[in-house]
This record gives structure tokens, sequence and C-alpha cells, in this order.
């Protein structure tokens, strides 16, 4: 069983174990110091093993850079009910939504009793902690719902601070009235208090000696909204049937018109060409007889040369009845459209056909 030698401090440790590593292998070093000290020999070898270990691990070469960040989350006790808190608070979090994200987040399981047992505690801790302006506040009062109980609730206009948070079976002018006296027993100072409409409000006010409530424009105001939303989408209904009519008294004009409703997504046939011109003095014209309105088979493929493709099909064969210019240039190599003004780079025309 190993015996732990008092007598020698920790640094005649470090000096012992450097002493032996520096004078290894000298003849009766290691005897004298053992029975200097009282000691054996084994103990002086393993503290002179452990000085060597220490040694190269403080003088081995580390890694090059900066050290890196622990990343590491620790996640203990605290951890956990700061997590429950805020996601209570912050993420307005359900006791089942808590248990699932303590669990897929932090993989920390806890039980419905549990995260509920923290949040008790922390409300018994913040109901404990007594909200004392420094001089008088311009305090709001109204009454929420939870579980369909009445929470009166007091609070500052300008800071937000919650002078008063109390749970109640009614909120009659009794609750009203002893809750703004204990408000007041704090050391609260009101300068003013506004409410909305309640009967018991305003009654345990002036019970408690207090003006007359203010009344708020929250609820006015929600009103006026619900009636602006309202009216809006009236407005956009009629704006939509009055749009519908439009469309169906022009479709109806369309149809006495032209005997038919407007088509929908039908093809519109290729401009008329305009009427031709003669050509500049000394050349060539061609035949009057020539045709200037390609069939209705073809059509336009947008491009300034005027070539005509089929409306079905893959070719684009320049047809026989366009002319040709002598020089054929990629843009303007025959007559847009069939035209019978040359274009400038014109030096005589050789009509591919003729009519019979």
């Amino acid at each position: 069983m190993p015996v732990r030698l008092e007598h020698i401090t920790l640094a005649e440790r470090v000096e012992l174990g450097c002493t032996c590593l520096l004078y290894a292998g000298q003849y009766g070093l290691v005897t004298d110091l053992a029975a200097g000290l009282g000691t054996s020999r084994q103990f002086l070898y393993r503290l002179r093993a452990r000085a060597r270990t220490a040694l190269a691990a403080a003088l081995a070469p580390g890694a090059s850079g900066r050290a890196g960040l622990d990343t590491r989350l620790l996640v203990d006790d605290a951890a956990v009910t700061r997590a429950i808190l805020v996601l209570s608070q912050v993420a307005r979090a359900s006791v089942r939504g808590i248990q699932e994200c303590l669990r897929d987040m932090l993989g920390v399981e806890r039980s419905v009793g549990a995260i509920e047992a923290v949040l008790q505690e922390a409300a018994a801790r913040a109901r404990a902690l007594a909200v004392r302006p420094p001089g008088p506040v311009r305090a709001e009062a109204d009454e929420i719902f939870a579980a369909g109980r009445p929470v009166l609730g007091v609070v500052d206009r300008h800071s937000g601070a919650v002078l008063a948070l109390t749970p109640a079976e009614s909120r009659d002018e009794t609750t009203w009235g002893c809750t703004l006296l204990d408000l007041l027993a704090q050391g609260t100072t009101l300068a003013s208090l506004t409410a909305d409409g309640a009967e018991g409000l305003r009654a345990g006010a002036r019970a408690a000696g207090l003006p007359e409530p203010a009344l708020d424009h929250w609820h006015t105001l929600r009103d006026l909204d619900r009636t602006r939303q309202l009216l809006e989408h009236q407005a956009y209904r009629a704006l939509d049937v009055a749009d519908r009519s439009t469309r169906a008294a022009a479709a109806e004009a369309y149809r006495q018109q032209h005997g038919h409703r407007p088509r929908r997504g039908a093809r519109s046939r290729p401009p008329p060409i305009p009427p031709a011109s003669p050509p500049p003095r000394g050349q060539p014209a061609l035949p009057s007889s020539a045709p200037t309105t390609p069939p209705a088979s073809w059509r336009g493929c947008g491009k300034r040369c005027g070539r005509w493709t089929r409306r079905r099909g893959r070719s684009a064969r320049r047809p026989p009845w366009l002319p040709i210019c002598r020089r054929r240039p990629r843009c303007c190599g025959a007559w847009a459209g069939g035209r019978r003004t040359p274009p400038p780079c014109w030096s005589g025309v050789v009509p591919r056909w003729s009519p019979a």
C-alpha cells in the first residue's frame, strides 16, 4: 500500500526530480539521496520518470497558429433552467414544446412536472420582487384571462414595468379595489390611471380613492380596424365584379360586330405589305403580275432579310416568289416582305419565279 511522504514538500520533489534527471548515471547518487531523506530508491526512480514525462510534455512543439476556441456547450442544471425560461417567455412555447426543444437541441430529458416546477418557481420569485418606481407613474390597467380565470394587471406606460399581475376569482369592484390598494401600500404613486370601459375596474378605482380612470383608445381602434378590413374586402369584391362586367360587355360587343366571340390564343397573320413603288432609274422592275402577299400557309420569321417559314414544320426554305440580291448578304439578302423597292445593296435582281 503506497504511503504519502508528508515531510517532502512540492518544491523539494521538483528539485529531487530535476537532480535525478540531470545526474542520471552517476554512481551512488540515488542511494545517497534515499539514505539522506529516509526513502527508498524506487521512490526517487519514479520521481525521475515523472519529471522526465512532465518536461517532455511541457517542452514538446505545439500546433502552429492561434489556439482554437472551445466550442463545446456545457449543459448543466443552470443552463437547462435558463433554456426553459427563455423558451417560455421569449418563444412563448408550451410545456410540451419546451420538452421537445430540450430533447432535440440539448439532448436533455425533462418531464412535464419538472418543467412546470421551474416555471412556478420563477413566477414566485418574480412576484416577490417589488417594483417601486422613483416617481409618480402613468399606469394602465386591464384584465387578461388565463385558463378562463381573470388576471388583474397594472403596467407603467413609459417604462413597461409590471406593477401588479394578480390572478383572481373575479374582476368586480372589491377585487380591483384591493389590488389598487395593495399597489399604493407598496409605495407606488399613481399620477393617472387609464382603463377600458370595464365597470368593475372603474368602480374599484373609485373605491380605492383614485380619480376616474381615463378611457383608452385601443378597443376603439380595434373596432375601427375591423370595420376598415370589412369595407376594404367589400370594395375589392365590387371592383372584381365591375372588371368582369366590363370584359363581358366588351366580348358581347365583339360578338355582335363579328358574329362570334373573340378567340383566345389565335395567331395573327402577317401585316399587309405596303404598295410597291417604282424601282430607281436604270434598274429592271419585277413582273407586275408577281404576287406581293405571301399565302396564308407562310409567316414571317422576323428577320430583316424577309424570309418566310411555314406555320407547321421545320422548313425555312425561301419561297420562289421572293427576289434575291446578287450579293446575297446575310442581313438583307432579299427584299423585306417582297417589296418592289430594292435595298441599298441591290445590283440587279434575278427573279426566281414569274407567273405563267
